[in-house]
């Protein structure tokens, strides 16, 4: 049988074709080789759960992935574009499942913040209602546990006070009562600095604020007051707010002349209060706080720091046998 140099042709150039096929498409690398047990935030809060049917996101430092394949490219743990304020990331959304209630999230320590804010508002919007991150328990990440948040959200950077409503508000007096227990563990915390003094001239009425900042290796508490009084100068109303705690007769006259009522009070601590033993002086103010009901605060670090410090900062705050907080995460310069 002959064949002629077209039909050669083809039954040559035939297997060539047919061993042509689409390109693999890459593999997905599991998520403990993508973020390790080391690469975990630490954290001492490390007891809570989540259901089985929580959706499981890993942010990695060149990712962020939902069950399968990236989602949102990262770089070196940041968004590609940067945001002004938290919004939503619509990949990450569509990728969400409808109804979803529970996410389990399984993040790089050094992850930046700004890139936390945007994953935490996509799924507020998505209306996920509880958050649980994988953090360690050790400092080798031998040990890993969850830390779970049911109410967590973001604002836009502001200086304004967070205004929560309902149970989680707080009045101004309330917070007062804190003062001491802050003042107690700062001054008892070795490399504390700015402890404020109890005082016995506070300004009564209006809201609080209860609030955590991180300053390079410093940790700042604060409680201030919003509301009534600080929208214009203390001196005019002076005369009108009870400045003095102590029953008796006062002497309006030299109120006058002494400093105006304390409206707010601060206390730093150093990062390395966090691990102190057996718990850490934020701990024991936050105990106290959790009395009067859940704890609500904003949290404040700058967008690039790593978001693994709120997480050891919230663990070490709230450790395990105390309710979880109410948080409020913005990236407000300080």
């Amino acid at each position: 049988m002959r064949f002629t140099p077209y039909v050669l042709a083809a039954l040559l150039v035939a297997p060539a074709a047919c061993s042509k096929s689409e390109p693999d498409a890459p593999p997905v690398v599991a998520a403990t080789e993508r973020v390790r047990p080391l690469d975990l935030p630490l954290a001492r809060r490390t007891g809570d759960s989540l259901g089985a049917s929580a959706v499981g996101l890993v942010i990695a430092l060149d990712g962020i992935a939902v069950s399968g394949p990236d989602v949102v490219p990262l770089t070196r743990g940041a968004l590609q574009a940067a945001q002004a304020e938290p919004t939503s990331l619509a990949p990450l959304a569509a990728a969400i499942p409808g109804g979803t209630a529970e996410v389990r999230i399984r993040m790089h320590s050094a992850t930046k913040v700004a890139t936390l804010l945007a994953v935490v508002a996509t799924l507020r919007a998505r209306g996920v209602e509880r958050v649980g991150f994988e953090v360690r328990k050790d400092g080798m990440g031998e040990q890993t546990g969850l830390l779970v948040l049911s109410n967590v959200s973001t604002r836009a950077p502001s200086v304004e006070p967070v205004v929560f409503e309902g149970e989680l508000a707080r009045t101004w007096d309330a917070l007062v009562e804190l003062w001491d227990d802050a003042f107690v563990a700062c001054s008892n915390s070795d490399g504390s600095f700015d402890c404020a003094r109890v005082t016995d001239k506070v300004a009564l009425g209006g809201e609080g604020e209860l609030s955590i900042f991180r300053r390079q290796n410093g940790i700042i508490l604060q409680i201030r007051r919003f509301g009534t009084g600080n929208d214009v100068p203390e001196a005019e109303h002076f005369m009108e707010q009870q400045n003095d705690r102590r029953s008796g007769e006062r002497n309006r006259d030299e109120d006058r002349e002494a400093a105006p009522p304390a409206t707010r009070g601060a206390w730093g601590f150093r990062w390395q209060s966090l691990a102190e033993e057996p718990e850490s002086p934020l701990a024991k103010v936050m105990k106290e706080a959790a009395r009067g009901g859940t704890v609500a605060l904003r949290l404040t670090l700058d967008d690039n720091a790593d978001a693994g410090a709120a997480l050891s900062i919230l663990g070490a705050a709230f450790p395990d046998g105390v309710p979880p907080p109410a948080v409020v995460l913005d990236a407000t310069p300080r």
